[in-house]
């Protein structure tokens, strides 16, 4: 199945689509090493962890301020996924010196599992325990299991980390997914199978649709694959893909792109369908995306700074309406703050 649109406006969804708003909270003047968003706590906060030269530090999403520092091995410190493990809401940050779960969040910093491996290039976090990591260079590169019940280590082709591959993984099942120039492949602990030919440098699995997200930086499509490498849709998205995420709880995955004309898009693709639900324009291209897994927190980054955003269906605006009758997110959902 195949779609075609153009990421240039705000889209209102028709049918039993439930579009979405949102509004630009934030900037954080910057520059950063990955980010990740944590969900709406229980009073409302919305809080993120930024990776930077030397540390990773906490913000504060409404206001873009800093908060706590947490430091680690050398200088490369590089925030790379949240989730739950034990009950309990985690952050993998790498080092020079291998992979940190950090835990415990609290005021003067946190707790911290560490595992040496050297070469991370990427890392995410598995649903009960452990990190599965793709390290290596161009001589050596494979995919690592640490922490786990069952550590273990697959070897891939080094063409593999010579370019710029991609890493993510089924939290449940502990399978991990690396694109690259050769397409995709699903690796486990015992093997690793190329499920998909076509380059794809940039794959995010959704376990909420079931589908993995890949495309290729600088494509300008973007593929729902099964994780037996079956192509769901393939969606055209109007311009040079440059970052791409999955939304959470919204089984949707969320694409920036760069237009030839200049500036860029970012466009939110339904994960059963293809169908692109919203997209809108910004004035620059976003290299680097993220959600929260509640979805109601979108951040987009450059070289320079990070816009943060909060992001409504148009139902959850609608429910938003105040006691007089007027709606309270208002014209703000067009607001992108650039």
């Amino acid at each position: 199945m195949r779609h075609l649109a153009l990421l240039g406006f705000v889209v209102a969804a028709t049918g039993c689509s439930d579009a979405m708003v949102f509004t630009h909270e934030s900037t954080l003047y910057q520059a950063t090493r990955g980010i990740i968003v944590h969900d709406t706590d229980a009073w409302g906060y919305r809080g993120a962890q930024v990776g930077m030269v030397g540390t990773t530090c906490a913000v504060d999403v409404e206001y873009a301020t800093l908060g706590t520092d947490y430091d680690y091995p050398g200088s490369d410190d590089t925030v790379e996924d949240v989730g739950e493990q034990g009950g309990n809401v985690v952050v993998l940050v790498a080092s020079e010196e291998g992979v940190h779960i950090q835990k415990d969040d609290g005021f003067w910093g946190a707790d911290t599992d560490d595992f040496p491996v050297p070469d991370v290039m990427q890392g995410r976090l598995l649903e009960d325990e452990g990190v599965v990591v793709l390290a290596g260079d161009d001589e050596d590169c494979g995919v690592e299991w640490v922490g786990t019940t069952a550590p273990g280590r697959t070897d891939l082709s080094p063409d593999v980390c010579a370019g710029s591959p991609g890493l993510s993984a089924d939290p449940t099942l502990g399978h991990a997914f690396v694109g690259h120039n050769g397409g995709v492949s699903l690796v486990t602990p015992s093997s690793s199978v190329v499920v998909s030919e076509d380059p794809s440098e940039l794959v995010e699995w959704d376990p909420v649709a079931d589908v993995l997200y890949a495309a290729e930086i600088g494509g300008t499509t973007v593929r729902g694959i099964e994780a037996d490498g079956a192509l769901r849709w393939t969606t055209e998205v109007g311009g040079a893909v440059q970052a791409l995420d999955d939304m959470g709880v919204r089984a949707s995955a969320v694409v920036t792109v760069a237009h030839e004309r200049g500036g860029g898009g970012v466009g939110v693709i339904d994960g059963f369908t293809g169908e692109i639900d919203n997209s809108f324009n910004t004035p620059g291209a976003a290299d680097e995306v993220k959600t929260s897994n509640d979805g109601r927190t979108l951040a987009l980054a450059d070289d320079e700074q990070v816009h943060f955003y909060g992001v409504q269906s148009w139902f959850e605006s609608f429910a938003a309406t105040d006691s007089s009758g007027s709606d309270t997110s208002g014209d703000e959902g067009l607001d992108w703050g650039w």
